[in-house]
């Protein structure tokens, strides 16, 4: 993702879109219990910070703001996705 800053309602659009392709945890092969559990283990991680994305919006007394949000989806993008594109629908 570029440095660019986005808006509020560009931010909550691609955090929508990485969420809603993460709602699919399913491997290829459904019976593959260890691939559904690491998939299921890796998507917990992803909403879980996707979430923080989210709540650093609203400012709070020390931190919190567009900016943070802006910094922790930069964050975000360079850990699951380092090959640079932006989610599909944007």
């Amino acid at each position: 993702m570029s440095g660019k800053r986005l808006t509020r309602n560009d931010l909550l659009m691609r955090v929508s879109a990485e969420m809603s392709t993460l709602a699919v945890i399913i491997p290829s092969n459904p019976m593959d219990l260890t691939a559904l559990a690491r998939n299921a283990r890796g998507t917990e991680e992803r909403f879980s910070r996707l979430a923080q994305v989210v709540s650093s919006m609203v400012p709070s007394h020390n931190y919190g703001g567009i900016e943070d949000a802006n910094e922790q989806y930069r964050d975000y993008m360079a850990e699951f996705h380092p090959e640079g594109p932006e989610p599909k629908g944007n």
